[in-house]
């Protein structure tokens, strides 16, 4: 199972498990341009501890050292027009931490395209259980692993779920929360700025993903792999922070032995890859380009989406837009 694509839709995840998340949440308006984010009352977060490094620093603001020196993002460029494309870490890096080039492409936009609408009901449902427990279908073994890698009241809570929910959960094992999520705060942005709002597909379309590839199997892997885990989400921040797309890419390409060796065919591994990556980033095109057409867009999507073979700017660049990595 490709770790790093779990992250791909962890924005989704976060708002879903808002009520049982010890992390501040956020609650977004919808495409209103003219509305702000609403701030809900902060639960109280827990004591870190090496198994559950869920909180960092929460008291300072970024201070100007901390700013990303080189970030992930390409002008596009076509007909006379240039749209900007973004790739955002869902969770895990401040978005205090974006230098100014970042907000200025926003505000300067015609328009801006993040994923989905995570606020959409069908996000705010996903995980929900008719009947059973997590436990149940875990067993005994996996059920006492689990509570080894999250926290008394965080297993209460997925345990009321299905598989999707604690997968994600231990999949942002080890990334700081700190400060508003990424693609939050560039939607909190546009929206300030009176940017139409344009959601490249359905929530029922990553709800419906997101159930299907983190299933049961799945859980189990990362049960399983929960060091690698770890030490993979680490190297993961590091590579995101310096700009490193190719080694992203290389982390994510990475993963294919590890879930062969874990029961995964090849085939499965595949489809999964076409399913969150590659079928997706087909079908944002026609989307992103109506938004350049009327005069240049910002768009906002996790950085997988925008590197290598089949990515959104490989996808681009072959219908004829010039692609150019801003650099500081």
């Amino acid at each position: 199972m490709k770790r790093p694509a779990f992250l791909l839709l962890v924005i989704a995840l976060a708002v879903a498990c808002k009520k049982s998340d010890p992390a501040p949440t956020i609650e977004v308006a919808k495409a209103n341009p003219a509305a702000t984010p609403k701030q809900t009352t902060p639960a109280p977060a827990p004591t870190p501890t090496e198994t559950d490094p869920w909180q960092a620093k929460a008291e300072a603001p970024a201070s100007e050292s901390e700013k990303l020196k080189r970030v992930m993002l390409w002008s596009i460029t076509k007909d006379g027009k240039t749209s900007y494309a973004f790739g955002t870490m869902h969770v895990g890096i401040d978005a205090e931490r974006l230098p100014k080039t970042v907000w200025d492409k926003v505000t300067g936009a015609t328009s801006f395209a993040m994923e989905t609408n995570a606020a959409d009901v069908q996000i705010l449902n996903l995980g929900a259980r008719m009947s059973g427990s997590l436990r149940q279908e875990l067993g005994p073994v996996y059920w006492e692993k689990l509570g080894k890698l999250i926290e008394p009241q965080m297993l209460a809570a997925v345990d009321k779920k299905k598989p999707v929910i604690a997968a994600v959960f231990l999949s942002m094992r080890g990334l700081p929360m700190r400060g508003l999520g990424m693609d939050t705060a560039l939607l909190a942005k546009a929206q300030m700025a009176g940017k139409p709002i344009v959601y490249l597909e359905p929530a029922s379309k990553q709800a419906e993903l997101l159930e299907r590839h983190l299933d049961l199997k799945a859980l189990k892997l990362v049960i399983d792999t929960a060091d690698q885990g770890l030490e993979l989400t680490k190297q993961m921040v590091t590579a995101y922070t310096a700009g490193d797309d190719k080694k992203l890419l290389e982390l994510n390409d990475n993963q294919k032995a590890e879930s062969l060796a874990h029961g995964y065919t090849e085939a499965e591994y595949n489809k999964q890859g076409s399913d969150m990556l590659y079928d997706r980033n087909a079908s944002w095109i026609p989307a992103i380009e109506a938004m350049h057409a009327k005069g240049g867009g910002f768009i906002a999507v996790g950085a997988l989406h925008l590197v290598g073979k089949k990515s959104v700017l490989d996808l681009l660049g072959a219908k004829g837009y010039k692609i150019q990595r801003i650099e500081p």
